[in-house]
């Protein structure tokens, strides 16, 4: 079964899917009416499920544009938010990981690590997924691997994180590790290669293959 980890605050958003909350942390898994996602007045229930903010309601019509591949409404959804909130520490995390399924991976990096500036101390722990996957895309995996140490890892059980730091592993060559690790992620959340580049959509085909080839490199199915 797919299941994705999506930041808390877009999950009553996503109405036609099965939801468990777990603090920052929302665990994703497919619903079976798929309809829902293209009834055009679901995005603007946002506004009443959001914070009354306006910059967050913005953010979260983002995140379901970006789940349904709408692309480039996704992108002006974030850059809006980013200006009503003067590029807040939130708006800039959650434009950072539309913009790593848009391909824009240089620019994610940028505002996932300005996130991570503007709230060093009281950040959620899914600004350092974001963080780590946008590092991950920039060539950067040894700044993946700070990021998602194995400890935490382990404590959580997020099949994203532990997803992300096996593909970091496979990225410097380490095979054997990121294999034993990708099979605990697919254990746990049955996160197979297909599967997982799939929910967000990415915008072309070739980001969709370049995904799955990287996940079956590191050992998954």
């Amino acid at each position: 079964e797919k299941r994705q980890w999506v930041p808390a605050g877009v999950e009553d958003e996503l109405v036609d899917e099965e939801i468990v909350a777990d603090k920052d942390r929302v665990l994703h898994r497919p619903g079976r009416n798929r309809d829902s996602l293209k009834d055009k007045s679901h995005a603007e229930q946002c506004h009443d499920k959001c914070h009354d903010q306006r910059f967050e309601v913005l953010a979260c019509r983002g995140m379901i544009a970006l789940l349904r591949g709408e692309h480039e409404r996704a992108i002006e959804y974030g850059e809006e938010a980013l200006r009503l909130s003067g590029s807040g520490a939130d708006a800039l995390a959650l434009h950072a990981l539309t913009l790593s399924y848009t391909g824009d991976a240089e620019r994610s990096l940028q505002l996932a690590q300005r996130a991570l500036r503007l709230r060093p101390y009281t950040h959620p722990d899914w600004y350092e997924w974001i963080l780590a996957r946008a590092a991950r895309l920039n060539g950067a995996p040894q700044t993946t691997l700070a990021c998602l140490p194995q400890a935490s890892l382990q404590e959580s059980g997020i099949p994203a994180g532990m997803v992300e730091r096996a593909l970091a592993l496979s990225a410097l060559g380490q095979s054997r590790d990121a294999q034993r690790l990708m099979q605990s992620a697919v254990s746990q959340g049955g996160l197979a290669a297909a599967t997982f580049c799939a929910p967000p959509p990415y915008p072309t085909e070739a980001l969709t293959h370049q995904c799955v080839a990287a996940m079956r490199r590191a050992g998954s199915p």
